[in-house]
């Protein structure tokens, strides 16, 4: 379990014990994992970086122009050449990386906003939930690179804070809240099988 930065830091169970990690692991506070032996990450250093675990060791990431003038916010990994990493620009520009250990390409959206917690699409793409100071939005960028956003309705009192994909389809599960409540958001149609049970529940 990889947390905030320095003060929580990060934690392995082993059996039923937690540790906290020594080491160039402990400055992890996002991570995604390929295998056992391909961990990707954004680590808290003299500044925000990306790293590989390659099963024995962790290693800096030469991103090149990519990330260039950004602080790294997230990664997921889809697959060996499929790495994401979201960011934020000086400028305060949403900015996501694409590619492996030694080639990036580089996406700026046209929007300034903070990136949350993201998730591949299933289609090539990703979704992203970011915000402004007033609203949160559910950001898009397709496989060819096209951006689009859709608000997130409710203004200021609601928001989704982290996304994923259910397995084998493209819909999407978004956490959050609203007016002070907890909420689950979904982008697509729900498996037929989650449906039925949905339904039984509530009958």
């Amino acid at each position: 379990v990889f947390g905030g930065g320095s003060s929580l830091g990060a934690w392995h169970l082993s059996g039923r014990t937690w540790h906290r990690v020594a080491g160039r692991a402990g400055a992890v506070f996002r991570a995604s994992a390929l295998s056992a032996s391909s961990i990707w990450a954004v680590a808290q250093r003299s500044r925000q970086a990306v790293e590989h675990y390659d099963g024995s060791r962790w290693a800096a990431i030469a991103t090149g122009s990519a990330l260039v003038r950004t602080i790294p916010e997230d990664v997921v990994a889809v697959s060996r050449r499929g790495i994401w990493v979201s960011a934020v620009s000086a400028a305060g520009r949403l900015v996501v990386a694409h590619g492996s250990g030694s080639r990036w390409t580089r996406y700026m959206a046209p929007w300034r906003m903070r990136p949350e917690r993201f998730a591949a699409d299933g289609s090539g793409g990703i979704w992203i939930p970011a915000v402004t100071s007033t609203q949160t939005w559910l950001v898009h960028l397709s496989r060819s690179g096209r951006w689009t956003r859709t608000k997130v309705a409710g203004g200021p009192s609601s928001g989704v804070g982290d996304v994923t994909l259910i397995p084998g389809t493209t819909t999407m599960l978004g956490s959050g809240g609203t007016r002070g409540n907890a909420a689950i958001w979904a982008s697509g149609p729900l498996p037929a099988a989650r449906a039925r049970h949905q339904r039984a529940h509530r009958g």
